[in-house]
């Protein structure tokens, strides 16, 4: 895509902006989405879509214990995570 755009900028002045790109993601009943950007050294951007099922995302967080179960337990019990 860099090379197609800088093919299109020979003969032009310096003052080509880069369009916006705008990204949609759908995602299905029970799948949870993350997308994060990235500037790269050459001025491009990295953009990556994670897509998972709502189960794993949950497990997840309570194993790390920044999910909303974990916290519940950490209030209404007193207990804490205890690292090993």
């Amino acid at each position: 895509m860099m090379s197609a755009l800088r093919g299109m900028r020979s003969g032009l002045n310096d003052n080509v902006v880069a369009p916006q790109v705008n990204v949609q993601v759908n995602t299905l009943p029970g799948e949870t989405a993350e997308v994060t950007q990235r500037p790269r050294s050459d001025g491009g951007v990295d953009i990556q879509v994670q897509v998972r099922k709502m189960v794993e995302s949950v497990v997840e967080e309570q194993i790390s214990g920044r999910g909303r179960i974990a916290r519940s337990f950490e209030r209404a019990y007193g207990v804490r995570r205890q690292t090993v």
